[in-house]
């Protein structure tokens, strides 16, 4: 077994995680556009694994072929920075203040995913969304990206997170399996645009597969094992 997610979908294109998270790439082609280019990434509270859902996503989108790129959009915690231990350099403040480009920020990492990381916290106070330099940044991002994944910080406890997510064509929450309360959940959504409101899904996180096929039976995880013997045996 790899040591964790992000491992196993690039050592293991095959596993149940990586199938999943095919099914999440596939439920965010939203019908009536050509492609649903910008996805926002967010949680109720804290402690979700939005960063590690975002990274996954991207990984998936990457080996499907697709130009993939996360963007870090966190600036207190840089989850997904710190993620794949990206502390060097410049980032997305940068790149907000005109002192770098693009092109000298994005990593690539294994499996030929791109980040755009959070380095520094920048100057108290900053917030992405001012004076337009995130949708600037996004703008130029959608001329070189298919897909574009905004891990945002949770959206119950950072207001900035409504205009990021007003910036997307559609969001994900990230909730803890048999954890996050579902009014938490119903209140995050209800926070988001309401542009957006055919076009937020819940994507659970931390998933025990056995346990879950036997709360919930008529689940599509209930047939993993059914999954694991069609791959075993091709």
């Amino acid at each position: 077994h790899a040591p964790n997610p992000i491992e196993t979908i690039t050592s293991m294109p095959n596993s149940i995680l990586a199938e999943s998270l095919r099914n999440i790439h596939a439920s965010i082609q939203i019908p009536g556009l050509d492609r649903a280019q910008v996805i926002a990434v967010t949680s109720a509270v804290p402690a979700e694994g939005k960063s590690v859902l975002s990274a996954l996503l991207g990984l998936v989108s990457a080996q499907m072929g697709q130009r993939a790129l996360v963007v870090d959009c966190d600036i207190f915690r840089r989850g997904l920075s710190h993620e794949f231990q990206i502390s060097d350099g410049s980032g997305l403040i940068e790149v907000a203040a005109g002192t770098a480009t693009l092109d000298q920020v994005v990593r690539v990492v294994d499996g030929g995913l791109h980040i755009l990381p959070i380095v520094s916290r920048g100057s108290e106070g900053d917030r992405l969304t001012d004076k337009g330099h995130i949708q600037a940044v996004i703008a130029q991002l959608k001329q070189n990206y298919d897909l574009i994944i905004l891990d945002c910080p949770p959206i119950l406890a950072v207001a900035e997170v409504r205009e990021l997510a007003g910036l997307s064509d559609g969001v994900i929450i990230a909730a803890r399996w048999r954890s996050t309360p579902d009014e938490a959940i119903t209140t995050a959504a209800r926070l988001l645009p309401a542009k957006l409101t055919h076009y937020i899904g819940v994507a659970l996180t931390r998933v025990d597969l056995r346990k879950q096929s036997r709360y919930a039976p008529d689940d599509s995880t209930s047939y993993y094992t059914h999954y694991q013997q069609y791959v075993a045996a091709s």
